[in-house]
């Protein structure tokens, strides 16, 4: 589901660019969902492993976890 279009918003320095990728669960389908941490920051680090240059970092803003 598309929430809003691409937009531009300005130009970023050198290094300081990226995409946020934002996820909420469809609870017309899962009725209840809880985030794993640690799984989705261990597959993260996989990620990162195997994809040179690649820097992931992770946010639940409900608990405030943070990982870079």
């Amino acid at each position: 589901m598309v929430v809003s279009p691409l937009k531009v918003i300005g130009r970023c320095k050198n290094k300081e660019h990226g995409i946020t990728i934002t996820y909420y669960p469809d609870f017309n389908i899962m009725e209840k969902f809880e985030y794993d941490d640690a799984r989705i920051i261990n597959r993260m680090k996989q990620l990162t492993f195997l994809n040179k240059g690649v820097e992931l970092d992770y946010q639940n803003e409900k608990t405030d976890q943070k990982q870079e």
